[in-house]
């Protein structure tokens, strides 16, 4: 089992691909006010877990990676439970 401890540095990068789909590089990086070289870095760390692809210098993300997305994403269960009001009778 691989371990996750390096994919955590990249989730912002995998954030912003999963907004702005067909995405360069370079473009990401301008939107996120990362260094070009700190993108490219964690791009590869996603690329080697199969969560994005780049083809042709675009940046698309995996099935695999939209289901990482969505997990963080997702608002937890435990967030519902302390936002609801207690019903009074």
């Amino acid at each position: 089992m691989e371990s996750n401890e390096f994919i955590y540095p990249a989730l912002p990068v995998l954030l912003a691909a999963s907004r702005r789909e067909d995405s360069t590089p370079g473009e990401l990086a301008s939107s996120l006010k990362m260094n070009k070289h700190a993108v490219t870095y964690a791009l590869r760390v996603l690329r080697d877990r199969r969560l994005v692809e780049i083809q042709s210098g675009r940046v698309r993300l995996t099935e695999r990676g939209k289901r990482v997305c969505l997990l963080y994403t997702s608002p937890s269960p435990r967030d519902l439970s302390t936002s609801r009001m207690p019903s009074s009778a």
